[in-house]
């Protein structure tokens, strides 16, 4: 039998699921926190003294503190066909629109036990299996980022502007075969000690408009010890 999920955890899927009737479009995931943040206020424990995000720098409330509670259930109602998860484009965005033909099991699922993508989870949202695949993949990518980049004079750079994961830094790296980048959870930032962590507007922290097929193309490229060439220009800014 799963675990029955908190009130709290309840009250926020039946909060996604009314906002998301609401509106005939997709919405992004910022304009989803930003909603949740108007029905049920701000998301910071009343024993914090001050919210973490009010120095953000664009100076109005991006409802950020609603992240964490409120992606993994979006990625748990796409899961049981609640809700579509939409990639638009040139959009750094991931979309998401409610599904007509809902079941009720699906419904039951949701709200009388936690799902095993929800429950468990780490600070990025990962259970204790993927985490410790994602260490032992982070291993590996500073291996590489320390050989094939910063060793040959090439740039990798660490920066917090994925507006879908904005408390996972980001890590872009230039390498022969074109860029690649990836997400990395702040546990394992110690293993990139030695690449900098810029302002999320550097130049060198734009995404040039590679998808996963693309990124693993390059790796191929880079493993077969093969050139692109000339150094490349990064793209415009953006994420995913």
């Amino acid at each position: 039998m799963g675990r029955q999920p908190q009130p709290g955890t309840v009250q926020v899927r039946r909060h996604l699921l009314a906002i998301l009737a609401d509106v005939d479009e997709s919405m992004s995931t910022p304009d989803v926190l930003v909603a949740i943040s108007r029905r049920a206020g701000c998301n910071v424990p009343e024993s914090a003294p001050v919210c973490r995000f009010a120095g953000d720098p664009r100076g109005s409330c991006l409802a950020w503190c609603w992240h964490q509670p409120v992606y993994p259930q979006l990625r748990a109602m796409a899961k049981l066909g609640l809700v579509q998860r939409i990639r638009i484009p040139d959009h750094r965005c991931v979309y998401w629109q409610r599904v007509d033909n809902e079941t009720d099991e699906a419904m039951n699922e949701l709200f009388d036990q936690n799902t095993a993508e929800v429950a468990g989870t780490g600070p990025a949202g990962d259970s204790d299996q993927v985490r410790a695949l994602y260490r032992e993949r982070a291993h590996l990518v500073a291996a590489l980022v320390r050989a094939a980049v910063l060793d040959v004079g090439r740039d990798a750079v660490i920066a917090y502007n994925d507006p879908d994961e904005p408390r996972l830094p980001v890590l872009y790296a230039d390498t022969d075969a074109g860029q690649i980048s990836w997400h990395i959870n702040p546990e394992d930032l110690p293993l990139f000690a030695a690449v900098p962590v810029v302002d999320p507007g550097d130049p060198r922290a734009r995404w040039d408009g590679h998808d996963k097929q693309t990124a693993l193309t390059r790796l191929r490229t880079l493993a077969a010890g093969q050139s692109r060439g000339p150094r490349a220009v990064p793209g415009q800014f953006g994420r995913r």
